[in-house]
């Protein structure tokens, strides 16, 4: 279950996101405040996990290639 989560993150904050601005557009229409501030705190929510998602997609590449630099064959030179 969690390993549908990380592999469709990018499609569930698409979905967050447009769930947010239609939030934000019927907040405008019956000008209610808190509709406003569920729709900000959607769009934070949705960004934040954007990054997270990001931000390990950068760990396993850079860890990848790490490992194959380390079985190339080639020495680093100092």
């Amino acid at each position: 279950m969690a390993n549908f989560f990380t592999f469709h993150i990018g499609i569930m904050c698409l979905i967050l996101l447009i769930f947010a601005i239609a939030l934000l557009y019927r907040s405008m229409q019956k000008e209610k405040i808190w509709l406003s501030r569920a729709a900000l705190l959607l769009m934070v929510l949705s960004g934040g996990m954007l990054i997270a998602k990001q931000y390990q997609d950068y760990l396993f590449f850079s860890e990848h290639l790490d490992n194959r630099h380390e079985h190339s064959g080639f020495a680093d030179i100092q």
